[in-house]
């Protein structure tokens, strides 16, 4: 019997519709969905790297109009606090300016506006020496993206495969995800290498091609 193939064309997408739901982040998408009726001033999100929490951001972006900031920028104090709009802040655990944080987030409170901050950390573990900034996240609702299932990350692989142009089989999938760390850092790393070594060997994906980044590289121990 011929193997399906699926071919994809080159984009990256980064909307609603090509989120990948399942049980370990449905609850972040029901929040998103929930804007604009959230009865608090913003919403913390937290998840392991490469879960997704930037692909959320996207989203609530286009519903919210936000202005999205780093962590680098807020330490700098590189933006205009008096931007009457929503605010999101990525990789929140990476900031050290909480005098300037919490300057901002008054003034977002003030006006009614809304804020939605991601991390890789529980906000509880972050070592917060403000204590008004600390009150202020631990009363925000909080949101946890979870280890992923293996029908997600099967969904996951597609996504990103097919932001690549890349072209996979479904039995090629249901390989790769057998053999590698079930996390969405490896997963998100091994695409990324593959699509590398694909380039660079001017070859098609193959069983042969991934068996060898995966020996290279990914073999799990055991």
């Amino acid at each position: 019997m011929k193997q399906e193939t699926i071919k994809f064309e080159f984009r990256e997408a980064n909307n609603r519709e090509s989120y990948i739901v399942g049980d370990s982040n449905i609850n972040a998408i029901k929040w998103i969905d929930k804007y604009p009726y959230w009865q608090s001033s913003g919403l913390i999100i937290e998840g392991p790297k490469s879960s997704g929490k930037s692909h959320l951001v996207s989203v609530w972006q286009k519903k919210s109009n936000c202005s999205i900031y780093s962590s680098e920028q807020i330490d700098n104090e590189v933006i205009n606090t008096n931007d009457n709009r929503n605010i999101a802040i990525e990789n929140f655990e990476n900031i050290k300016n909480y005098e300037f944080l919490l300057h901002l987030l008054n003034y977002k409170k003030e006006k009614k506006l809304k804020y939605l901050l991601t991390t890789s950390n529980n906000i509880i573990a972050l070592n917060i020496n403000l204590q008004d900034i600390k009150s202020r996240l631990l009363e925000l609702p909080k949101v946890k993206i979870t280890l992923p299932s293996d029908e997600l990350l099967e969904g996951l692989i597609i996504k990103l495969l097919k932001d690549k142009g890349l072209i996979i089989t479904n039995k090629l999938v249901s390989y790769v995800i057998a053999r590698i760390e079930r996390s969405y850092e490896a997963v998100n790393l091994f695409i990324q290498d593959l699509n590398n070594i694909s380039l660079e060997k001017k070859k098609k994906i193959s069983i042969s091609l991934i068996k060898e980044l995966i020996d290279k590289k990914y073999r799990l121990n055991g």
